[in-house]
């Protein structure tokens, strides 16, 4: 059994926070995110998992699954999918180029 990590709330704010530094690192950020996968460990969580995520990513395309975690005190993981600023804006100029 591993260690109390928080209320769900708690460990959705972290999450989200944890997704932050790891887009910034990538060179993007929350507003470049397209999808989320959100994998919970007890579906009566959903509505208050769901009202931290929009908080920060707003509504967009999603799946939420219900399964076991590890470690086994957590309660949420959430995965992204999120663009890349540049490759956006190289694809974007390589489409407008051609229609030109």
């Amino acid at each position: 059994q591993g260690a109390e990590l928080g209320s769900v709330r708690e460990q959705t704010i972290q999450v989200m926070e944890n997704i932050k530094e790891i887009l910034a690192a990538a060179g993007t950020d929350l507003r470049h995110v397209c999808k989320r996968n959100m994998f919970m460990t007890h579906a009566g969580d959903f509505e208050e998992v769901h009202r931290v995520v929009e908080q920060y990513l707003g509504p967009m395309a999603s799946t939420c699954v219900v399964t076991g975690l590890l470690p086994s005190s957590a309660r949420i993981e959430i995965e992204v999918i999120a663009v890349l600023p540049e490759a956006f804006a190289n694809s974007t100029s390589a489409k407008q180029g051609r229609a030109a």
